[in-house]
């Protein structure tokens, strides 16, 4: 499949197979805003013809917030803040997929155990999860991607070698998926049948064991909460070699023969190649991280020919902004970064 060919998701038509996963740009405003900066960063990404950016994720709650200046969609008073993100974009016709999230055990301030909280806290958020859905379609974003991945806390509560409850959340897949299953349909249900749902899947557990059956089943449930597109990403993401490419190919492949809506693998795809050989496998996009992170001109670059971008999947960027104060070994300081974490 080409590169550059249109595809859907929902009922977005993307111009290109090329997505902008995710990417913590570690530049908000420690009063939850959104900053110049950001908003400087989204417009450089949009002007480069990527089929669609997903935004680094907004809390739902200001209590168990990610880190101390994560971007907020807690209350009404951020949607104006939300949507000049989307104003950037669409400056430029891109799309705009706001990823939301609740930090649960990685909270930067009280802590959320999966294991130790009521079953009246977890169903606390789920109207948390559906206000904000509603507040970033309020804001003018195409979509909202739900952050079921990388140790949040619905990523906890799905994880069977994390959530140890006995209750209704937990003791077997279909009650680790409840709770999910309850956001989704309040989502759905505050946001419309036509508003674009994504889902952030992990494709393994904490401990890598055997996961294949509870994905399949994680994937199939899913589909019937109406998600338009799962992307799949893992614990283990960081942990790959350097020469790696495509991370999560294989589950993504063995799932589409479970499902039928887009199955989007992120990690590894830095190259070209990378890139076409999934499409050709049968992946419907692929998602980049830190190709863009190095490169926001990624996609541009293809375009024009080049066959891969500077990333070297090195990981420095996990802690690069706050000991250099920039994203990338191949960025300048930034004066944002330097004047936020030697404050913090």
């Amino acid at each position: 499949m080409n590169i550059f060919t249109e595809g859907k998701i929902g009922k977005l038509i993307l111009k290109n197979r090329i997505i902008r996963s995710a990417a913590n740009d570690h530049l908000g405003d420690p009063s939850g805003t959104i900053s110049s900066e950001q908003i400087s960063l989204y417009e450089i990404l949009a002007e480069n013809h990527i089929g669609m950016i997903i935004t680094g994720h907004f809390g739902v709650s200001a209590e168990y917030r990610a880190a101390f200046n994560q971007p907020l969609i807690s209350d009404d008073s951020f949607i104006s803040s939300a949507a000049l993100l989307a104003e950037s974009v669409h400056r430029h016709d891109g799309l705009i997929c706001g990823q939301i999230s609740h930090a649960g055990a990685k909270s930067t301030g009280r802590s959320f155990d999966i294991n130790s909280a009521s079953a009246k806290d977890l169903a606390a958020v789920i109207p948390q999860f559906s206000r904000a859905a509603k507040r970033l379609q309020r804001a003018g974003y195409d979509g909202v991607q739900i952050h079921l991945a990388h140790g949040y806390l619905l990523s906890d509560v799905l994880d069977n070698t994390v959530n140890r409850r006995t209750d209704q959340y937990g003791s077997s897949p279909e009650n680790r998926f409840r709770l999910v299953r309850d956001v989704l349909t309040a989502v759905r249900e505050t946001c419309g049948d036509d508003y674009c749902v994504i889902v952030k899947l992990n494709s393994n557990n904490r401990t890598l064991s055997d996961y294949d059956d509870t994905l399949k089943f994680y994937a199939s449930e899913l589909e019937k909460c109406r998600v338009d597109a799962i992307e799949l990403s893992g614990w283990n993401f960081y942990d790959f070699p350097s020469e790696a490419e495509s991370y999560f190919l294989r589950e993504a492949l063995m799932l589409g023969k479970t499902v039928r809506i887009p199955l989007i693998p992120v990690g590894g795809f830095s190259s070209k190649a990378a890139i076409e050989n999934a499409l050709d496998a049968g992946a419907d996009f692929v998602s980049c991280c830190r190709a863009f992170l190095c490169d926001p001109d990624f996609v541009t670059k293809l375009m024009s020919g080049e066959v891969r971008g500077r990333c070297t999947s090195c990981g420095q960027c996990r802690t690069l902004y706050k000991t250099k104060y920039r994203n990338c070994i191949y960025h300048p300081e930034s004066a944002a970064l330097r004047k936020l974490f030697m404050a913090s």
